[in-house]
């Protein structure tokens, strides 16, 4: 008995196993007694065991019903398997008892003998089924470690291509700097009253174009603003920005910004993409980005409402890939980012509109 109840405590996994440890460590006692009195002659073991013989079906009923208070309180599965078993085993001891006294079966301890045997078949049960699960979380865990592994790596890329955007927005802006002073000290070293050639190097002068439109103090979020705005108006699909995020000395936050800001409006550019193969209907609907970004008690809250073709996919609470037969990447590193800076992401789809919500802490 005293081996069961330790079992049933790890199997079952109480929330309070303060009685099974109580009940365990009385039983030892009460054995040890018994010892004591046989082995001083006192007491024989065979009449001690009559009062065994009622305080074990006793233990067994209350390990019953408190396992099955345990799988109704806290909906404990491991309970609900257990206290089948378990319980057969308890209906055996309190029939042997009965047997005992009224003698309805000839032969004695034969109901506990067939309670035992049908615990020891459904326990053997009870055991594969914990097999199996056990086998399904491994093979869950190896995709999980796959999927985050996908998921470093899509972490490491972003961060260069976001890099690479940075330092090529800042080797743009001298060139564009330094080719219009150029320009204008060609004009006035020319010192010529040719017209055409004046007003083809003034077109030139006006024709570069000028240094990106500010966006936000952050010059990293800025730079990847700048990036795709660009593509935006390419492409016909209306940008609107109001963001206030700080600028930061933590290169790491910058990086994780980039990604979340990045793979936010790339998700929403190429939904605006598939638009345009969609059905007439969604043909005249505008094409529209409006990104949002704020700080609210040391928490950055960003919103982003993008148009798309009302097609989504869902499985398990997640958005399918359109561009391949898996989960997003890009909401998921997005999530990623949130969970790091105890955070979390919201995005729903309605009425051809696709909104995202991104919180993250990033002040301590």
């Amino acid at each position: 008995m005293i081996p069961l109840l330790y079992f049933c405590r790890l199997a079952v996994g109480f929330k309070n196993d303060k009685p099974i440890i109580a009940i365990a460590k009385l039983l030892t006692v009460l054995d040890l007694v018994a010892c004591v009195l046989q082995l001083s002659g006192t007491v024989a073991l065979s009449q001690s065991m009559y009062v065994f013989h009622v305080i074990l079906p006793l233990i067994l009923c209350f390990l019953t019903a408190y396992i099955i208070l345990e799988a109704v309180r806290s909906q404990n599965s491991r309970a609900k398997r257990l206290m089948v078993p378990v319980f057969i085993l308890a209906l055996a001891s309190c029939a042997e008892i009965i047997n005992y006294h009224l003698k309805f079966v000839a032969s004695l301890s034969l109901l506990y003998q067939i309670g035992t045997l049908l615990f020891i078949i459904i326990m053997g049960i009870i055991m594969g089924l914990n097999i199996s699960d056990m086998l399904m979380i491994k093979r869950e865990n190896e995709r999980l470690i796959f999927d985050m592994n996908l998921l470093e790596h899509s972490l490491l890329e972003q961060k260069q291509y976001n890099s690479l955007i940075t330092t090529n927005e800042q080797l743009f802006k001298k060139q564009r700097h330094d080719l219009r002073h150029q320009l204008v000290a060609i004009k006035g070293l020319a010192n010529t009253e040719n017209k055409q050639l004046n007003e083809y190097l003034d077109a030139l002068i006006h024709s570069i174009p000028s240094a990106p439109a500010s966006y936000c103090e952050n010059r990293v979020v800025n730079s990847i603003l700048s990036y795709y705005s660009a593509i935006c108006r390419n492409e016909n699909i209306a940008l609107e920005t109001k963001l206030i995020v700080p600028e930061t000395d933590d290169a790491a936050l910058d990086n994780d910004l980039c990604l979340v800001f990045g793979n936010l409006i790339e998700n929403a550019i190429e939904a605006c993409r598939r638009m345009d193969t969609s059905d007439s209907l969604n043909e005249k609907s505008s094409h529209f980005i409006r990104l949002h970004a704020h700080v609210h008690y040391k928490t950055l809250i960003i919103t982003m409402d993008n148009s798309f073709d009302g097609h989504v996919t869902i499985q398990n609470g997640k958005y399918r890939s359109s561009k391949r037969d898996d989960y997003g990447i890009g909401l998921s590193s997005i999530r990623s980012v949130a969970g790091k800076y105890d955070g979390d992401v919201a995005f729903e789809a309605a009425d051809g509109v696709f909104q995202s919500s991104v919180y993250l802490q990033i002040y301590k």
